[in-house]
């Protein structure tokens, strides 16, 4: 009779505990009302969602390769992941997220925090030797080779039943992860060794009038894909 209470005891403590991380989940933060223990654990969730997005783009990138490029495929592989945005989870906008860090900015631990949030991305990229940087003509023509991927995935995903019903943020991070696959079979370069190379070459990027008109086709071509299905979820959810 004892052990049974205890089981029962167990039980409860499981879903008191269920119910809890289901209020967190569905949790409305506010900027006004915000404590420095709700800005810590955005920002920890945040830099954690950073770090699982390198590896979870490497997976889908891996099943790309593995399965042909096939859409669905590596959508249904990125359902399994949370690719969830905190700011998004917890319905805060992104000024109103400046505006608590900032008026916590003498605190060590928040300082702490946003460093290593601003700093993740930064120290891979301090990691790539100079030799491994690409030039600037390089970088154009892997670029051309997107914009001409991208332009190949459009009437391959018309012929997928129900689109309207796929998570466009879904669909964007499939997008990236397919041209990411073609990019390292063509150039036997990662899509690291490739924003790596931006990063450090971006002084002369800057002024280049060919990269910037190639990605204003990448976006053009990315709005025209995505805009849709984002306007079907926005009507479906009374706003994304």
């Amino acid at each position: 009779m004892l052990m049974k209470d205890d089981d029962n005891d167990d039980e409860n403590d499981t879903t008191q505990k269920k119910n809890k991380s289901g209020k967190d989940s569905n949790r409305i933060m506010k900027g006004d009302s915000m404590t420095r223990e709700d800005l810590l654990q955005l920002l920890n969730e945040m830099l954690k969602l950073q770090t699982d997005m390198k590896n979870i783009v490497k997976i889908l990138i891996q099943v790309a390769k593995d399965n042909n490029y096939d859409f669905m495929t590596v959508y249904n592989e990125a359902k399994k992941h949370n690719t969830i945005d905190p700011l998004g989870k917890y319905q805060i906008e992104m000024p109103e997220f400046d505006k608590v860090v900032e008026s916590y900015h003498s605190d060590p631990e928040v300082k702490e925090a946003v460093s290593k949030l601003m700093t993740s991305q930064e120290n891979y990229y301090s990691n790539i030797s100079d030799s491994a940087i690409l030039s600037v003509d390089k970088i154009i023509e892997i670029h051309h080779f997107m914009l001409n991927e991208l332009y190949k995935i459009d009437p391959e995903f018309k012929k997928i039943p129900n689109t309207n019903e796929l998570d466009p943020k879904l669909i964007a991070l499939v997008i990236q992860s397919i041209i990411s696959a073609r990019v390292e079979d063509e150039f036997n370069l990662t899509s690291e060794d490739v924003e790596a190379s931006i990063a450090n070459q971006q002084y002369a990027l800057t002024s280049n009038m060919e990269f910037a008109r190639i990605n204003i086709q990448m976006q053009t071509v990315m709005n025209k894909f995505m805009g849709d299905h984002f306007k079907f979820m926005c009507d479906r959810e009374g706003g994304y």
